[in-house]
């Protein structure tokens, strides 16, 4: 189902929101998926849908919105690294909670993202993370929902 919608998304963007077409990198090597399963998930195999994800774009360059009814862009594996190591960091300004667990796959430019919950109860959850709010909740219920949304939007 969620290839249908990588192709429904491709189709739609290249038709109604050029530009988000044109920002969408090629998919991940192989050689981005292993650095991102050693770096964030220490090696352990990376979830399905998440690997799926980066199969189909490595996210975008530039600063456009993969969903219109957000400012959110869709983070490429080297800096989904990036963001990861920092916010795991020991830096003061980070407001908690933060876990190790939660990837970051989308960002607004001002420090705040939707991260992927790859662990527990919530695995597979889309969380928005706001850099100056410790309230966490679950904003999809996972990356089929959050590309759904996406899509929906780039039809509007």
């Amino acid at each position: 189902m969620i290839k249908k919608i990588f192709e429904q998304l491709d189709s739609s963007f290249k038709e109604n929101f050029k530009d988000v077409f044109d920002s969408l990198q090629p998919g991940a090597s192989e050689e981005d998926l292993k650095e991102l399963q050693e770096k964030c998930f220490k090696g352990k195999d990376l979830p399905p849908d998440l690997e799926l994800l980066y199969k189909w774009h490595n996210g975008q360059t530039g600063y456009g919105s993969l969903n219109q009814n957000d400012n959110r862009t869709f983070l490429p594996i080297d800096e989904v690294i990036d963001a990861w190591e920092f916010l795991n960091g020991s830096m003061t300004d980070i407001q908690g909670p933060m876990s190790k667990s939660w990837i970051p796959i989308a960002y607004n430019g001002g420090g705040d993202y939707l991260v992927y919950e790859s662990e527990g109860e919530n695995a597979g959850m889309v969380i928005a993370y706001w850099h100056d709010d410790d309230s966490r909740k679950i904003e999809y219920r996972g990356l089929q929902e959050w590309l759904t949304a996406a899509l929906e939007a780039s039809r509007s």
